[in-house]
């Protein structure tokens, strides 16, 4: 596990798989009791529905949402 410190000062933790070092999980003190999983190191990610769209400010230029899904500029509620 890594922690660093957000611009706001909370921490930050990442936690990666020892084998590979592919990054797994984020937990951010800002948002007590959730925990961030990278779609990446899901085995079969289609089978989670998306609740929403987060950080959409810094997206890709390519990057299409095309959905009526809540958008946020940041982790949202």
């Amino acid at each position: 596990e890594y922690t660093t410190f957000a611009n706001s000062g909370k921490r930050i933790s990442r936690a990666f798989c020892p084998e590979c070092g592919s990054p797994i999980l984020t937990k951010a003190e800002a948002a007590p009791g959730l925990c961030f999983i990278k779609g990446g190191s899901l085995d079969e990610p289609e089978r989670l529905e998306p609740r929403c769209h987060t950080w959409i400010d810094h997206a890709v230029p390519w990057a299409f949402i095309e959905d009526d899904l809540p958008r946020y500029s940041d982790n949202g509620p």
